[in-house]
């Protein structure tokens, strides 16, 4: 898993020359070069290479069990790995438990971390478009707000076999309409606000209010589709789960109405 931030921050290098990829719809000064991979591009390919240097407490254990998965050896306790070359898809999944000892009780944590990579097909047949989804559970909620969380996308040059980011393959914009009220800040004193991204109300909220809200406020958890080309959104509140989908056009996805 590739730590992105670094390679933002450090030396960039903008990816081929735009000519190339003048026919693509993203926004170009946004594309950076990660590296070069692969002969055709598989899924197989795609993970080896995201796993070669693990950078963070996820991908770390992860590239363990990879490697231990691609000699057909067991696997660490807790971990499981689902490779479907014919789909273009992959999941690796970690359960494990946490303790906490605090003044009144311990407190226990069984916790999940998921992370999904598949690759799809580009419309104009010269390129593919490949994601890495990370998230997971907390007793069996899903997280919110964790580091690691989310969807990275990346294009491949079936010709140049070169991997660049592409931050515009979704609106994510779209993803946080599904949980409008996510946003907060606190004003270090005293107040909690909740930022409604919709309506761009403000809901002011003492501690013992925030708690409640931050508790009871929804969460949307992204899935990948081994088969199929679009993208699951699943909404936990209160109310229940909502289920949502994110469709493929043949370069970016679109929350379906």
């Amino acid at each position: 898993m590739k730590n992105i931030s670094l390679i933002v921050c450090g030396a960039i290098v903008m990816l081929l020359g735009l000519n190339s990829h003048a026919q693509l719809p993203y926004e170009k000064d946004y594309m950076y070069e990660v590296g070069t991979f692969g002969k055709t591009g598989t899924i197989k390919e795609f993970v080896s290479y995201m796993l070669a240097e693990p950078e963070d407490e996820v991908s770390g254990p992860m590239s363990e069990a990879w490697n231990l998965y691609l000699q057909n050896k067991p696997l660490p306790e807790g971990a499981t790995i689902l490779l479907d070359e014919k789909n273009g898809y992959f999941r690796y999944d970690m359960e494990y438990v946490e303790e906490f000892d605090a003044e009144e009780a311990a407190e226990i944590f069984r916790n999940t971390i998921f992370v999904e990579m598949v690759v799809w097909n580009c419309a104009d047949g010269k390129h593919k478009v490949f994601a890495e989804n990370t998230g997971g559970t907390v007793n069996g909620v899903p997280h919110d707000e964790w580091e690691y969380d989310g969807i990275i996308f990346y294009l491949y040059d079936k010709t140049s076999h070169k991997l660049v980011t592409i931050p515009d393959a979704m609106d994510f914009e779209e993803v946080s309409s599904l949980t409008p009220s996510k946003g907060y800040e606190f004003d270090g004193e005293e107040w909690y606000y909740a930022n409604d991204h919709v309506t761009g109300k403000r809901l002011q909220m003492n501690a013992a209010e925030f708690s409640q809200w931050f508790e009871d406020r929804p969460v949307v958890e992204l899935s990948l589709p081994r088969t199929g080309k679009n993208i699951k959104a699943t909404v936990y509140s209160v109310k229940g789960k909502e289920e949502r989908e994110f469709v493929w056009d043949g370069y970016r996805f679109h929350l379906a109405k």
